[in-house]
């Protein structure tokens, strides 16, 4: 998956829908996370398809870890924003719209040890 791939993908199955539903209620003044929130999910999401599209160890162990760490940076700075918005950002839409988007780059870009639960974010994942 290219870089301009992921970022489509990313604005279709992500962003557009969080940016759907936080304006269907945002008028009232609630909530924990506003637009800004939401730009920097996208800036992380999109830091991760350009860390991996910059990868250069061929495929095998070397390169799984490499997938694997860029995998852990970005789950856990998800972490640290989900935590600033009071957990209220990324819930179980977010989250499974997230994982199935890092999931396929990270096997795009070569992964091959793939957990047995299908879930590269696992490990890390907090949201």
């Amino acid at each position: 998956m290219t870089t301009q791939e992921f970022i489509a993908r990313r604005e279709a199955e992500v962003t557009a829908p969080m940016l759907d539903y936080y304006r269907s209620w945002s008028e009232d003044g609630e909530g924990g996370y506003n637009e800004t929130h939401i730009q920097k999910c996208a800036d992380l999401l999109d830091g991760f398809a350009a860390e991996l599209a910059a990868l250069d160890a061929p495929v095998g162990a070397k390169r799984d870890k490499k997938i694997m760490a860029a995998v852990k940076k970005l789950v856990l700075a998800l972490n640290k924003l989900n935590e600033k918005t009071d957990y209220e950002m990324l819930e179980t839409d977010e989250r499974d719209n997230i994982c199935v988007l890092i999931r396929d780059a990270a096997v795009q870009a070569g992964l091959t040890e793939i957990p047995e639960d299908d879930d590269v974010t696992g490990e890390w994942r907090e949201f």
